[in-house]
């Protein structure tokens, strides 16, 4: 039984099959039944008005479409198929068939212009794929597909921009590093070689050509595949055997497959794409077995000939496990805060005394902003009472502040280098030390009458060794703050700035 809104949805299709001399004609219906909710609705459109370019998507006269709409239409958008496979592998186009008409359904789609609006965005979309510019020049590409696995849980998150490859392959090895019990960090690319460290690696195949739109899903299209862009299988599989040599003895191994598809359209370079086949550990043990080919006994040479025949038998059925990839290179990721005012401590080393209420909260805001290195310093523990306004949690009480917020800035960004001091920073400051300890600005959030006042004896020690100090205060309500700063060039210090 169809519902009020997909009542609505026909209606309005009728509508425009009317007013448009039936340019769109409805061919079937199919009502939702007890198998399915939507409602399917077959129709043709003429597409005999749009100009076509070399390249562009191969429309015929009229063309045959699959609409489904669902039951809560407008306020969720109906899905359209066409009713072959000729639109296959161009971009914005998944499974052979399903048309991607909106890149984010959540901004644009106008839920009162209904299916007027749809049909609208439809012929758009087959106006520019007759144009071949679905990915126009100048613009971003669609990166490919890789349909993510229903058995597969991890997450990589590549880290470090890949290497330069040039016009040629390049096999060797992405170094993993655990963030968590579910995702691990591809840190750094290695050759592969018997000098190379023993860490945790995954073979890693880079290509210097495209891969299809949709990436294969079974291992025999994906070794087809590999073999048209120059990796036989026995370079695969050579790939995946020293994969297995550095790799934990319990976990899944990973292969890292890139193509150059990320970037925008026309450009000389584009970037390396990345994906990853996550293969089971009964699967990497068996590789690690068939390594045995190699040994000197025969009877160990036998057991490796069969496990890797194994392997070659496993590779024609085995379905390939795409697990998610999370981006997080400079070299396809734009920050989301690269025009805000935090970037300029991007990289830098900062110096932050006093880690409460002040002090915690902005180390972390540096830490997200992409500080290099933060020295931290405080002599305080966490106590049942602050954690109303100070960023620690319940499992820090009875820690060194300085040690909590090291702990929580790690959970924050990983690659932060943090240096902790216990101290009593007034002490410091009075036993001659370096104070600017070469950072590139110092943050004073002590709030106290003493430490600015020593700090004024330690600045008269240092006059050829000046960094920019910032210093703030709020009252014991939160209500009224005050920050000062004082440039290295200042002639006093942070009393006298006060």
């Amino acid at each position: 039984m169809t519902t009020e809104g997909q009542q609505l949805a026909l209606k309005q299709l009728e509508k425009i099959s009317k007013e448009n001399d039936y340019a769109l004609e409805i061919i079937d219906l199919m009502y939702p039944n007890e198998k399915s909710s939507w409602l399917t609705i077959e129709l043709s459109l003429y597409c005999g008005h749009f100009e076509k370019a070399q390249g562009g998507l191969p429309l015929r006269e009229r063309e045959r479409f699959c609409i489904c709409i669902p039951s809560d239409f407008p306020f969720s958008i109906p899905s359209i198929d066409s009713c072959h496979q000729r639109f296959a592998g161009w971009p914005h186009v998944q499974w052979a068939h399903h048309l991607c008409l909106y890149q984010s359904t959540e901004t644009e789609w106008v839920l009162s212009d209904g299916m007027f609006g749809f049909i609208n965005r439809l012929e758009e979309w087959l106006g520019k794929g007759a144009l071949n510019e679905l990915d126009p020049i100048g613009g971003a590409l669609h990166p490919p597909l890789a349909y993510i696995h229903s058995t597969s849980s991890a997450i990589l998150v590549p880290q470090m921009n890949t290497p330069d490859i040039g016009d040629r392959n390049w096999i060797g090895l992405g170094k993993l590093d655990r963030i968590n019990d579910r995702a691990l960090a591809i840190n750094d690319w290695a050759e592969i070689s018997r000098e190379t460290k023993r860490d945790y690696y995954a073979p890693a195949i880079l290509l210097a050509q495209p891969m299809p739109f949709e990436f294969p899903q079974r291992a025999s299209d994906l070794v087809k595949v590999l073999i048209e862009r120059g990796i036989d299988f026995s370079r695969l599989l050579w790939a995946l055997q020293c994969g297995v040599l550095w790799k934990n003895n319990d976990e899944s191994l990973f292969l890292i497959i890139g193509t150059p598809m990320r970037g925008i359209r026309e450009s000389e370079k584009l970037q390396q794409h990345l994906t990853a086949w996550e293969i089971d550990p009964t699967i990497a043990k068996i590789l690690k077995i068939s390594l045995e080919k190699y040994s000197d006994h025969e009877k160990l040479r036998e057991i490796g000939n069969k496990a890797e025949e194994i392997i070659k038998d496993w590779a024609e059925t085995a379905p390939v496990k795409w697990c998610r990839i999370r981006e997080n290179r400079d070299e396809i990721v734009t920050r989301r805060d690269y025009s805000s005012p935090l970037t300029v401590f991007k990289g830098k080393t900062i110096s932050i005394w006093g880690c409460g209420a002040l002090g915690a909260h902005i180390a972390i805001y540096l830490a997200r902003g992409g500080a290099k290195k933060l020295i931290i310093r405080d002599n305080g523990i966490v106590t049942p009472g602050i954690l109303v306004r100070q960023p620690f949690r319940e499992k820090d009480i009875g820690y060194a502040k300085a040690v909590a917020l090291e702990n929580h800035l790690k959970e924050i960004n990983s690659g932060l280098q943090v240096e902790r001091h216990m101290t009593n920073i007034k002490r410091w400051l009075l036993s001659d030390a370096d104070w600017t300890e070469d950072a590139d600005l110092v943050i004073d959030c002590t709030a106290s009458n003493l430490v600015h006042a020593a700090f004024e004896k330690a600045r008269m020690n240092t006059k050829d060794k000046q960094v920019p100090v910032v210093s703030m205060i709020i009252d014991s309500h939160a209500t009224r703050g005050l920050a000062i700063s004082i440039s290295k060039n200042y002639s006093g210090g942070i009393l006298d700035a006060y």
